[in-house]
């Protein structure tokens, strides 16, 4: 089971998040085949997603607040919160796969 899976349902409970993955001798010697250093790949690749995801949501977030007059945070990581205590986000559960993966 790979951490990267623990995702928190509590809006009050999510702030930074720590992840931590063991690869196996075989994962690790396969994994430096085509990669130097595989900790900076994956930190560089969660974190490039979130960057996009943060976009989107923001993206999304005006266009529905503008189309309802709701009033746009400042910053992105309010207009995050916003987006999901108003239900035009949700969080991920480990059990329910990403949009667009079905």
């Amino acid at each position: 089971m790979s951490l990267i899976s623990i995702i928190l349902y509590n809006m009050e409970e999510v702030s930074a998040l720590e992840i931590h993955i063991t690869l196996s001798e075989e994962e690790h010697l396969a994994a430096r085949t085509v990669m130097a250093d595989p900790q900076e790949w994956v930190e560089n690749a969660i974190r490039n997603r979130a960057n996009i995801a943060a976009n989107d949501v923001v993206q999304k977030y005006v266009s529905v607040a503008i189309e309802n007059n709701w009033t746009i945070p400042n910053t992105r990581i309010e207009i995050i919160k916003a987006a999901i205590s108003k239900g035009v986000f949700r969080i991920e559960k480990p059990d329910t796969p990403p949009e667009g993966l079905l």
